[in-house]
């Protein structure tokens, strides 16, 4: 079997951001989107940089940054180590989730730092933005030709091809934090591995539209969530 790179496991982000699974978002261009974001983006929305661009020998450079709501994350300038090569499969990432009590802050937050868009949806428990990177659609039909029909034959939002992530609202007393859903085959499986395996099951299983999600705890006191995709009937 074919090993391949799918998650970073490493230290949380420096003091000053709020706790939670950290995202790392592929900068292109490190040093000068920290800089830029510095002197340019972050101050007009309040955004931080925690740690300035430093090398991670024989893979990239990275930088540590928080929105303006402390949620902590990560950009990536890939040199040997282009990210993860499997995803959306049983065992590896399936999406990046922001969590935030400002919602209209952090669109805005992040469309100026890395020109992201947002598109609300509603699946049935409250209004969420599915984040959309432009042009990602395009890089994923030359590698996956016909994704674009068979996300609108499954019956997929606009624009979900495009998507790289969720905006969760949450209560204005809640901490801000990114947190990643990783996708696995059978999630009451996983939820059953979990509690023999030393952690703990959060919530759920239960089914939410186009998936069967668990939110689950690590031994350590990471959580993450574990979601089965799950067609309509």
């Amino acid at each position: 079997m074919k090993r391949r790179s799918l998650l970073q496991v490493g230290p949380t982000c420096p003091a000053g951001a709020s706790d939670g699974t950290t995202g790392m978002s592929n900068s292109g261009d490190t040093p000068a989107v920290a800089a830029a974001s510095l002197h340019t983006c972050f101050p007009k929305t309040r955004g931080r940089v925690l740690a300035a661009p430093s090398d991670v020998p024989g893979a990239g450079r990275m930088a540590d940054c928080a929105d303006p709501s402390g949620a902590g994350f990560r950009i990536w300038q890939a040199r040997e180590h282009r990210g993860a090569q499997l995803v959306n499969a049983p065992g590896s990432w399936n999406w990046s989730n922001l969590n935030t009590p400002d919602a209209d802050g952090a669109m805005r937050f992040y469309a100026a730092v890395f020109g992201w868009e947002f598109s609300e949806v509603n699946f049935g428990a409250g209004p969420s933005w599915m984040v959309r990177m432009p042009g990602y659609a395009d890089f994923l039909e030359v590698r996956n030709p016909g994704i674009r029909d068979r996300h609108a034959a499954a019956g997929a939002p606009p624009g979900f091809t495009d998507a790289v992530g969720w905006l969760q609202p949450i209560p204005s007393d809640a901490e801000a934090h990114w947190s990643v859903t990783l996708s696995v085959a059978d999630a009451d499986l996983a939820a059953a591995c979990t509690a023999e395996l030393g952690g703990t099951v959060a919530s759920g299983p239960v089914d939410v539209p186009y998936s069967r999600v668990v939110q689950i705890t690590d031994p350590q006191g990471a959580s993450v969530t574990l979601s089965q995709f799950k067609m309509p009937e």
